[in-house]
């Protein structure tokens, strides 16, 4: 069964942001990680590259997979990325998105993905961008207060986007076709470098609180 992954960010009031609070403040934070996960991990510190699907062509395939007609025209292997995926999921957060106050008044965005979000984003920018972003995995909860800083923070990482990310984007984004990069998703790409740093330049100006969630339905 598939997965459509969403970012939804927010503009709280005072109430809003205490029920919120209320609801994710034991849910937000690093979840523990399977050894599996943790090995994507390092794959990926070593190598981007070399946790991306490979395409076996069909004169190439294992003895398992020769002979069998879904393969005849090769074959794509590889958990590696689907682990590094899962280890940017926190499964609470799923359970409680929807049950947040949420109205048209303050959804400042609610975008959809085909593939996990800030697994994309890291896998774009590096490990180095999670410790810098706020908040765990893409989830957040920022009282304006601490807009100012987190926005200036958020500025930094990405103010170096430059071509090769962009090139890990769209090979993340393409992980069924064992990585190869596929233009068609720039505009999905382009979402993702800038949203979060719009929605909370936006809420620092409309003075609200602010809230950021990376969860996925089905």
């Amino acid at each position: 069964m598939g997965c459509d992954f969403h970012w939804l960010m927010c503009g709280f009031n005072d109430t809003e942001f205490n029920q919120a609070h209320a609801k994710l403040k034991d849910v937000i934070k690093a979840p523990e990680r399977t050894d599996a996960q943790e090995n994507a991990i390092k794959i990926f510190q070593q190598n981007p590259l070399d946790i991306l699907p490979k395409f076996i062509s069909p004169d190439q395939l294992p003895p398992d997979k020769k002979g069998l007609d879904q393969y005849q025209n090769g074959y794509i292997e590889g958990n590696n990325y689907i682990d590094f995926e899962n280890a940017f999921r926190i499964e609470a957060v799923h359970d409680i998105a929807l049950q947040l106050p949420l109205t048209e008044q303050n959804v400042l965005s609610w975008e959809g993905y085909d593939n996990q979000p800030y697994a994309v984003l890291i896998y774009a920018l590096g490990l180095r961008a999670n410790e810098e972003l706020p908040g765990v995995y893409g989830n957040m909860l920022i009282p304006n207060s601490e807009l100012p800083a987190a926005i200036l923070r958020t500025t930094k990482v990405l103010k170096g986007i430059n071509k090769t990310h962009w090139e890990r984007a769209r090979r993340s984004i393409s992980v069924c076709s064992a990585g190869n990069i596929v233009y068609s998703c720039d505009k999905e790409i382009k979402l993702l470098f800038s949203s979060l740093l719009k929605q909370m330049k936006k809420a620092k100006r409309n003075k609200s609180h602010f809230m950021a969630l990376s969860f996925w339905m089905g």
